[in-house]
């Protein structure tokens, strides 16, 4: 049976990424004006312009996976509910199957609860498979945070080399780590949540 909290905990995924997705939006602000900087720093920033690069796709990649993710979120939460009701159907008939076993047409409800019962079924496999891709898609943008992390790592020693606008680009490299930090907390509080959705359903976090 779901639970209540699956539909709370469905939406806190989504708000989550929403929040990732706003701060992606910056982070793709911020290399936009990384490339102009280095732009200008023309050799002195060669090497911070091919991680503006990587950061720019980055940023895109990022806002999109979010923005499936969301969907997803919402998806599960429209199936819980769904998959609630026709629990409760399913639980009204076979009560009373019990209770009115002495009725002259109690033979009539066989047909509505077994045709629930296969509804149930087919609820809880398309509930349990938006599940399973929920977490693939959380796995996969982890993953491309992880090499944002690294690369932000890189953008402060290429920074350190481009002359006169290594301020301009410390700064910016700040802006990136931080980008990526704060993309990474959302992302890792959306895998939290999902584990406590498959938790109260008892489902393994596989």
């Amino acid at each position: 049976m779901a639970k209540p909290e699956t539909f709370v905990l469905a939406a806190q995924i989504a708000a989550e990424l929403h929040f990732a997705t706003r701060v992606a939006e910056q982070l793709a602000l911020t290399a936009k004006n990384a490339h102009a900087v280095s732009a200008r720093a023309g050799q002195q920033a060669s090497g911070f312009r091919a991680i503006t690069r990587f950061i720019e796709d980055l940023a895109v990649t990022t806002i999109q996976q979010a923005n499936a993710i969301t969907q997803n979120a919402i998806a599960i939460s429209t199936q819980a509910t769904n998959r609630e009701r026709v629990n409760q159907a399913l639980q009204h008939f076979l009560q009373v199957k019990d209770t009115a076993t002495t009725a002259e047409f109690i033979a009539s409800i066989n047909t509505p609860l077994q045709q629930t019962q296969s509804d149930l079924k087919q609820q809880e496999e398309s509930f349990q498979r938006l599940l399973w891709t929920l977490k693939s898609q959380l796995d996969e943008s982890q993953q491309q945070i992880r090499s944002a992390a690294i690369i932000s790592s890189t953008s402060k020693v290429e920074a350190s080399q481009a002359g006169s606008f290594q301020l301009q680009l410390e700064v910016i490299a700040a802006n990136i780590a931080s980008a990526a930090e704060n993309i990474k907390q959302h992302l890792l509080q959306a895998q939290h949540l999902l584990d406590l959705t498959l938790t109260s359903l008892a489902l393994p976090s596989r």
